[in-house]
């Protein structure tokens, strides 16, 4: 198979999971201020969720542009990956609707260590298939980031109870971390599209 049905349907539910949130959103009962500040936790949930998710898409269509063809263990982590991402709807949700209660902070921190844990896998399976090109040196940073980011939501996730606003703080440095792109990736394919228009 080739990989363009295994983008297709990534990209698909990581559309249709960010419509779901919005979908999830509050609107504030009248026009006072009081209203407004009642849903602004879930609003600020929901940023940070829109953020991760963004961030995966993007780092999602950097990794696949590495091979040609999936196999089937590859298929089977896209879609572990997949179904992990698909838990942060109702994470957020949860997480908006008590900011600061342990909990909810604990479960958030846990879907985005299952996303992160499942993504891992899912990147060491395409250096194993692409281990042999040099292209895979080049995924060296994000494979630090992603143990990096595993550790910190560890880390988040046995705090979360007792110190639910450095849980919080957490996770959105790790938002930021990833934020900062990697742009050797992106010089990589165009030296590759720079050669086969030469041929």
């Amino acid at each position: 198979m080739k990989r363009d049905r295994m983008e297709a349907f990534s990209d698909g539910i990581l559309a249709i999971i960010i419509t779901i949130m919005v979908l999830d959103l509050d609107i504030p009962k009248d026009a006072s201020a009081a209203s407004l500040a009642a849903i602004f936790p879930n609003f600020l949930a929901y940023i940070l969720s829109y953020l991760y998710i963004g961030i995966y898409w993007l780092n999602h269509h950097h990794l696949v542009s590495l091979f040609k063809y999936v196999t089937t263990k590859l298929l089977w982590k896209n879609l572990i990956w997949v179904f992990c991402i698909s838990l942060i709807p109702i994470s957020t949700k949860w997480v908006g609707m008590n900011p600061m209660q342990g909990l909810p902070t604990l479960t958030y921190g846990a879907v985005l260590l299952s996303c992160a844990t499942s993504y891992h896998f899912l990147q060491n399976e395409v250096t194993r298939m692409e281990r042999e090109r040099m292209v895979t040196l080049i995924m060296v940073g994000d494979h630090l980031k992603t143990k990096v980011s595993i550790v910190a939501y560890i880390v988040a996730v046995l705090l979360a109870m007792q110190y639910s606003i450095v849980a919080y703080f957490i996770y959105l440095m790790v938002a930021l971390m990833w934020f900062i792109p990697d742009t050797s990736l992106e010089k990589w394919h165009l030296i590759e599209f720079m050669r086969d228009d030469r041929h």
